[in-house]
């Protein structure tokens, strides 16, 4: 059996308000942090609680963000006050609902916020409201083509979830690098190697070092098409709210990043009817088209957070070595 995921929750926050958060917000991150270990996202879950717990601490990140939420334009423009990202972000996308009211779609822009760890859990908020959502964040430069010397742009990730009639939402969630970065990170904690295909070092050359990795720039998913599709997130997310993020190398907890958004109502554009006929045609055809293997994204997600409500979640010992520390500095030990 793993640790009780609820337990766990309940520690974060716990946590989170000893380094200064205010209950409300302790609890909104720590659930969010958590989820993603119940997803099976362990890259992005309490792995991170650490970098994040420094950020607060040392001054780069503000524990009692006051959001600034102006429209212009019929668009919003959030400044995070330089919170934790899954404060800010998660009420970035709630506010973007409440604006939305009768109309068809609110497209938001977010600046000034904390690394916003993993993006799935901001969309979903969306799908609890009956609405589709994407949002894209631009991260610290850590991407660049083979034969680079340097880490040239952000591998600027993106999620995109739709209400499924009938079934989980479908949630696409991912980075523009061949894998996401904590993966390299996480690896160089516990002395692991990482497969050659991954990233190059700072000589250019691909490695399966994975210090050497985080010296160097993970390597984009398809080429050139995944540096275009990094390239557009740039210009949205960075470009557009002048946003250029600071890295905490070591704890692959960047700061002073940047956002775009968007919800949309699908009764609004088509009608919550045509919409739901629309999507079931579409997966009915899929499903039967590619078969045993016809799983729709955000469906393995669900199961894993199912299996995680039965057994627990499991994290690594390096990790619970990590969130003993992070407990001792804030004087919330770690249950034993």
């Amino acid at each position: 059996m793993g640790i009780d995921a609820a337990g766990l929750e309940d520690w974060v926050g716990r946590v989170l308000s000893a380094a200064g958060l205010p209950a409300d917000d302790a609890a909104l991150a720590a659930f969010e942090l958590v989820a993603a270990d119940r997803r099976g996202q362990i890259t992005h879950g309490v792995a991170r609680l650490s970098g994040y717990v420094a950020n607060v601490l040392e001054g780069r990140a503000n524990p009692t963000p006051k959001l600034g939420i102006e429209e212009t334009g019929g668009v919003l423009r959030i400044d995070g006050d330089l919170g934790l990202g899954q404060v800010v972000a998660a009420r970035a996308v709630e506010a973007a609902v409440e604006r939305l009211g009768d109309r068809a779609l609110q497209v938001f822009f977010l600046r000034r916020v904390g690394h916003l760890g993993a993006l799935g859990g901001y969309v979903r908020r969306g799908v609890a409201k009956g609405k589709i959502a994407l949002i894209t964040q631009v991260a610290q430069p850590a991407m660049a083509p083979e034969g680079s010397l340097g880490a040239a742009i952000g591998n600027n990730p993106l999620a995109f979830a739709a209400p499924v009639p009938g079934g989980p939402p479908l949630v696409v969630d991912l980075s523009f690098s061949k894998v996401a970065r904590g993966n390299v990170l996480l690896a160089a904690r516990t002395g692991k190697p990482i497969p050659d295909d991954w990233a190059i070092g700072p000589d250019g050359r691909p490695t399966t070092d994975p210090v050497e990795a985080a010296k160097g720039a993970m390597l984009p998913v398809g080429g050139h098409k995944g540096l275009g599709l990094a390239m557009v997130v740039q210009v949205l997310a960075g470009a557009l709210t002048g946003s250029l993020p600071r890295a905490n190398a070591l704890l692959g907890s960047a700061s002073e990043v940047g956002a775009f958004g968007l919800v949309a109502d699908p009764a609004a554009i088509i009608g919550a009817d045509a919409y739901a006929e629309n999507m079931n045609a579409w997966i009915a055809h899929y499903r039967s088209t590619v078969g045993a293997h016809g799983r729709l994204p955000g469906e393995g997600a669900a199961a894993t957070e199912a299996l995680s409500a039965r057994e627990g979640i499991a994290l690594s010992p390096v990790i619970l070595e990590e969130l003993g520390r992070v407990g001792q500095r804030v004087g919330v030990p770690f249950p034993a």
